[in-house]
């Protein structure tokens, strides 16, 4: 579930069974959000190896609205890139 699919021509999706999986810093991250406009959204992101798990919920769709996060990039998102800066790369360098 946490393994990026294969598209038909073999090329690496970046989403496995559900999940988003994607790497910074050599480091995987298996994320999901939720979009419903107007009036919700959700962001969901774990970093196994560390041992984390950040869930935000908004009565807006503010947390996704922005950020193109179906592109498969959850670093898009500044709260995805604050809670990784501050929870799991000290130094702040996800890139």
């Amino acid at each position: 579930m946490f393994t990026p699919a294969l598209s038909n021509d073999k090329a690496v999706l970046p989403y496995g069974l559900g999940w988003f999986v994607q790497e910074a810093n050599k480091t995987r991250m298996v994320w999901h959000y939720g979009h419903f406009p107007p009036i919700a959204s959700s962001l969901y992101l774990k970093v196994p190896e560390h041992n984390v798990t950040f869930l935000l919920l908004a009565n807006t769709s503010q947390l996704s609205d922005s950020y193109e996060l179906q592109d498969g990039d959850v670093m898009r998102s500044p709260y995805a890139r604050l809670f990784v800066n501050h929870f799991v790369f000290e130094n702040g360098d996800t890139q």
